[in-house]
């Protein structure tokens, strides 16, 4: 379908099922522990600007999405593979 000047699809409507609010919730939740993280270790005196640091962070991101995630009951894709890591060892 294309659509022409002046065509509209209606009005927008935000999913509102529970898991979806879960979802919605956690990754608030994970922005805003990084975020806290991030502007602490500014505080302490690190370079947050600088290139490994930012790698690293990028991962701490990833295990707080998986730790927020968990607790939210939230299905996440690294949580699994952790877990099936854990179950090898």
């Amino acid at each position: 379908m294309i659509a022409h000047e002046g065509d509209t699809m209606g009005d927008l409507v935000e999913f509102t099922g529970e898991y979806y609010s879960k979802t919605k919730r956690a990754k608030a939740y994970s922005e805003e522990l990084a975020v806290a993280l991030a502007a602490h270790a500014k505080e302490l005196g690190i370079d947050t600007n600088e290139a490994q640091f930012v790698y690293d962070f990028a991962w701490i991101v990833k295990f707080i999405e998986v730790m927020v995630d968990n607790d939210q009951g939230v299905a996440n894709r690294l949580s699994k593979l952790m877990e099936n890591l854990k179950i090898q060892v």
